[in-house]
């Protein structure tokens, strides 16, 4: 199992591996292909025609697939972003969606149509995945592949390498196949509907998309993103993470209790299911001020300091708190202004919108949104 399902010891020990590849210093070494991958996107965009419509979670979602792609593996992925984007749609809408033959709780060897979906979707991406792996590790044992000083190296390469610094074991194949899923799955997808999200309420709040758009020009000019550039997209960052408050790609967070307590004076026992709702949390009026506002203010310094203590949970809390959260962020800040810089996002009128739950937070029926270019884009991007 890979660390998002492994328990006790094996978790133990693949965080300890894991971690020291998600640290900001490592993190930041992947802003370059990150970078080519949102000035990707970008050029995309400037091909529309002028006021075309597009649904925003998809175009978010085909830019951070090819994101991963750029970062996990620099090689390629062997496949079609558009075919894979398929099937990870297919495999999140099967897993996370609930059938009316749910209610009647039938045996679960009986398959829905919607399962039978997403099984031959995660074959198909655990297949890919699979050859992917074993490609490389062969390289590796030939010698092909060695890491000489200043090589670029991606994050398979590095999990592939990875030992836990207490008994210098790595990760199995099998579990570098299921980490590999996990941020191929999760990973793209959580960091997609974050940006769709904030596109949408900045069609909402023309004044806070202004100050946005006014920082993004004022920061990086025509020039391209770098840390530096990205450590001073402080209100873009506010943006995404005020998007997340009221929108968390994980709405609901489950947690069993690994023995008896007592939660809130109710007594809980061991194996007890426990439900944390970061998309009530998030929302709390005694937690918040006017929850249902719009305000990435919250999250600017001088502010954020004072949001309590687990009152903000996009990523969740504690000892398993999502690895990836410094890559997500510093990946949704570098696309959002490359996304921004020359093209402004109108939600087309009358589009219904409406989250639902599926494996992250999604809309049902799509955001459908209004592209129309704000300035000129005859400029370096990246």
């Amino acid at each position: 199992l890979g660390l998002f399902a492994a328990e006790g010891q094996a978790w133990r020990a693949q965080r300890r591996i894991l971690s020291p590849l998600f640290a900001p210093r490592a993190v930041g070494g992947f802003l370059p292909a990150m970078a080519e991958a949102a000035a990707a996107g970008a050029r995309r965009l400037a091909d529309l025609p002028e006021g075309s419509v597009i649904d925003a979670a998809p175009l978010m979602s085909a830019i951070a697939l090819d994101v991963l792609e750029r970062t996990l593996f620099r090689e390629g992925f062997g496949v079609p972003l558009a075919e894979l984007s398929r099937h990870s749609n297919a495999f999140i809408e099967g897993a996370g969606g609930v059938s009316l033959l749910d209610l009647f709780r039938l045996p679960s060897w009986i398959p829905t149509l919607r399962a039978l979906r997403a099984h031959r979707s995660r074959r198909f991406i655990g297949d890919m995945v699979d050859r992917m792996v074993a490609e490389r590790r062969a390289r590796l044992a030939a010698g092909a592949a060695g890491s000489g000083e200043g090589e670029i190296r991606d994050l398979l390469a590095l999990l592939l390498d990875a030992a836990d610094r207490e008994t210098g074991i790595g990760l199995s194949d099998r579990e570098v196949r299921d980490n590999v899923l996990t941020f191929i799955g999760a990973g793209h997808e959580t960091t997609a509907g974050a940006l769709a999200w904030t596109l949408l309420l900045l069609s909402g709040a023309p004044d806070v998309r202004a100050a946005v758009e006014a920082e993004i020009d004022g920061v990086l000019g025509t020039g391209p993103v770098t840390a530096e550039t990205v450590a001073d997209l402080v209100l873009t960052r506010a943006t995404i993470e005020e998007a997340m408050r009221l929108y968390p790609s994980a709405p609901f967070l489950g947690r069993a209790a690994v023995k008896d307590d007592v939660i809130g004076g109710r007594p809980v026992k061991a194996g007890t299911i426990v439900m944390i709702v970061p998309w009530i949390i998030h929302r709390h009026q005694r937690l918040w001020s006017d929850p249902g506002l719009f305000d990435p203010g919250r999250f600017m310094p001088g502010r954020r300091d004072s949001i309590p203590r687990y009152a903000y949970l996009p990523f969740g809390a504690g000892p398993r708190v999502c690895i990836g959260s410094v890559f997500a962020l510093q990946e949704a800040v570098i696309v959002l202004a490359n996304a921004l810089r020359d093209h402004r996002f109108d939600l087309v009128e009358g589009a219904r919108i409406e989250p639902t739950q599926r494996i992250t937070l999604r809309a049902r029926y799509g955001i459908p949104m209004r592209v129309s270019r704000r300035r000129s884009s005859d400029r370096q991007v990246g």
